[in-house]
């Protein structure tokens, strides 16, 4: 089966093409920033091909992801190129605007809606708003490729998509996007902001600046092409100035009973409040995992330089922390650090530095298996690798006994340590 993504090499296309390689090998990707796309292509170890026509008469199932106003443009130039046994899907935010013309295709339609950033990790536990809009053969096949993933789907038809998605994502945005306004208006020192900030704010800060700080082409889409946007903005705007007229009267007991029929409207208030609670507790997170690693090497990323760190943990506080690197002293924000996991940091060790390389050749019992000795040896020095280069038997060696050779890279590590694991296994070293 092959599988074509039209703006493969785009954020979203790019986690598609990811995640899609772990169950398919033959996928092409297109891309309208050529250099880029064979850049994905040869990262992802996909194929890039220039040509929209020429990947969709060629694949099974195509995947659009493009901005939205590109939409009709795209999906002209591809229409005539359709299998009609083919499915397409698009994965755009937004439905009703383009569904009449998806209808009209030759081939089979269904409608994504991702309900995630490109920035996750990987689909599993994700959500997919799944709208079928002209299908037979494949819906069946799309849900469990989802549950393949182990993902979540919700399937529902794009009247009823678009109108929610005008509150969970044109009314976010747009709650968001106001406050970002206002906060420049009012002109006070973002740092400031965040010395002042509680928990709750820092959060709201942070969600803020994912949205403003991301392609804005996108949240003006959603604004633009979602026919119940202008509707929930409007009623938005009219609460904020009731509300806010309460509150000029100074009636507490009015605003008392207005502020409680929130509540009572909130069926499951203690569930989201406990929901928050683990989203401000996960703020201190990070924080609390370098205390603990005070004293060890560790690597994190700068988020605000994207430079990447390896070194001895000196000093933790919610100010900064203190790297020593080769006798070299680095200062970092605490509020830019990124923890990197341990198989990361060996990961960039072997790329940083120059590795060194030893082999054992070693005589353990006949019975006993050499690739469990390989997965035994990397659990229990994750900083080094290993690799099985032989396995040698001779009538020299003591009766049930064979040779094994293991070769060890590494960087920095003390051979003792795995010299004396294979003592205490009776390996002997030869």
């Amino acid at each position: 089966m092959k599988l074509c993504i039209i703006g493969g090499a785009g954020e979203l296309g790019r986690l598609f093409a990811k995640e899609l390689k772990k169950f398919f090998n033959d996928i092409i990707i297109t891309d309208i920033d050529e250099r880029r796309g064979v850049n994905v292509s040869k990262e992802l170890g996909v194929k890039f091909v220039r040509d929209n026509k020429e990947a969709c008469k060629i694949s099974d199932i195509i995947f659009l992801s493009v901005p939205m106003r590109s939409a009709y443009d795209v999906l002209n130039e591809i229409r005539d190129y359709l299998k009609e046994d083919s499915l397409l899907i698009d994965l755009f935010s937004v439905k009703g605007f383009i569904h009449k013309f998806l209808k009209e295709l030759k081939c089979e339609v269904i409608s994504i809606h991702p309900m995630f950033s490109p920035r996750v990790k990987s689909f599993e536990g994700q959500l997919f708003i799944i709208i079928p809009i002209k299908t037979n053969k494949w819906l069946k096949f799309v849900l469990n490729l989802i549950e393949r993933f182990k993902a979540r789907y919700i399937i529902t038809d794009v009247e009823k998509h678009d109108r929610i998605m005008s509150i969970v994502q044109c009314l976010t945005h747009f709650i968001y996007l106001s406050l970002a306004k206002t906060l420049k208006e009012v002109g006070l020192d973002i740092k400031d902001l965040e010395n002042y900030s509680s928990p709750i704010f820092k959060l709201t800060l942070d969600i803020m600046s994912r949205i403003i700080g991301q392609n804005p082409s996108l949240y003006i889409d959603i604004q633009l092409l979602n026919r119940y946007s202008s509707d929930i903005r409007n009623l938005f705007i009219n609460c904020c100035i009731k509300l806010n007229d309460l509150f000029n009267k100074s009636d507490v007991k009015e605003l008392e009973r207005e502020i409680i029929s929130y509540s009572k409207f909130f069926k499951n208030i203690e569930k989201n409040i406990y929901r928050s609670d683990k989203a401000i507790e996960l703020l201190t997170h990070e924080y609390k995992k370098l205390l603990k690693l005070m004293g060890k090497e560790i690597a994190v990323r700068n988020l605000s330089t994207g430079k990447i760190h390896i070194g001895r943990l000196l000093d933790v506080n919610p100010e900064r922390i203190v790297l020593k690197t080769n006798g070299k002293i680095t200062y970092i924000k605490t509020e830019n650090v990124e923890l990197l996991s341990d198989k990361d940091k060996v990961e960039l060790k072997f790329k940083a530095f120059a590795k060194k390389i030893r082999d054992y050749s070693i005589l353990i019992d006949e019975n006993f298996d050499e690739n469990f000795l390989i997965k035994l040896l990397e659990k229990l020095f994750p900083e080094a690798r290993f690799k099985l280069i032989d396995i040698y038997r001779s009538d020299k060696f003591p009766p049930g006994k064979k040779s094994v050779t293991i070769r060890v890279e590494y960087i920095d590590i003390n051979l003792k340590e795995i010299e004396n694991f294979f003592e205490k296994i009776g390996a002997k070293i030869r």
